[in-house]
């Protein structure tokens, strides 16, 4: 049987971030820029949080439900999510290498050509969040 893990932080910030993105998309539609600049800001902030419990989570869950030499076998990220995509806890480990290139480039470098571009890819993570928030919930029942 598998071991449970704590999801409660992974619950809120999936939440959190499809609120920050349908409140974003709203406020696009009024053209101001301002306003969608700050929002779209905090949208990428929880893409980031939530981009990093994810992976935590993957990892602690790895090491709770699989032998100890191969829990201990990812030696990167990639390797990681490659493990998570046996395990179909996700379903593209590409889209995942995709997610963190984006989440380092904008804890390092901040310019609105790559916000706009982390932000996208916040929209689409938005949905592989949630089901590798199901995949965990349906590992813990």
């Amino acid at each position: 049987m598998e071991r449970a893990i704590n999801l409660n932080s992974l619950v809120t910030m999936v939440n959190q971030l499809n609120t920050a993105i349908s409140t974003t998309e709203e406020i696009r539609k009024t053209n101001d820029s301002q306003i969608i600049t700050l929002l779209m800001d905090g949208t990428i902030h929880r893409f980031e949080c939530t981009f990093d419990i994810c992976w935590k989570l993957i990892q602690r869950w790895l090491k709770e439900n699989r032998s100890r030499e191969e829990a201990e076998n990812p030696r990167s990220r990639k390797d990681l999510f490659r493990m998570a995509a046996r395990c179909s806890l996700i379903r593209d480990p590409l889209a995942w290498f995709e997610y963190g290139e984006a989440r380092n480039l904008t804890s390092h470098t901040y310019n609105m050509e790559q916000a706009d571009i982390t932000y996208n890819l916040a929209l689409r993570f938005a949905g592989d969040a949630a089901f590798l928030l199901k995949k965990l919930e349906e590992a813990n029942d």
